[in-house]
């Protein structure tokens, strides 16, 4: 026969061995649920603090954009300036030859 001493021993060390299981696994739950509820905290935070951000990026996209049209359309219009003030010293040469040669 088993010693009733040893098994009462066993029993025991068994039980203790079990609490001190569901004591580690309470603590991982109460950790997880605490690490949980920070993390959700600082998910708010930022996605407060990302919001204006992403508003701010959407306006300097726009603004962007808008500088791009501007700027096209000025080189453009520069472009046309530039062969007109061509064309005017063209046509003013050709005057002033004109004018060299019936003065000649």
């Amino acid at each position: 026969m088993v010693d009733q001493k040893l098994l009462t021993i066993f029993i025991a060390i068994t039980s203790v061995a079990v609490l001190i299981q569901v004591g580690i696994l309470v603590g991982v739950y109460f950790l997880t649920s605490k690490l949980t509820k920070q993390a959700n905290r600082a998910i708010d935070q930022t996605e407060r603090l990302f919001g204006p951000m992403n508003r701010v990026i959407d306006t300097l996209q726009s603004v962007s954009n808008h500088l791009v049209e501007i700027s096209s359309s000025v080189q453009h219009q520069s472009r046309q300036l530039h062969s007109q003030v061509a064309k005017a010293q063209t046509n003013w040469r050709e005057t002033l030859d004109r004018w060299a040669g019936i003065g000649a």
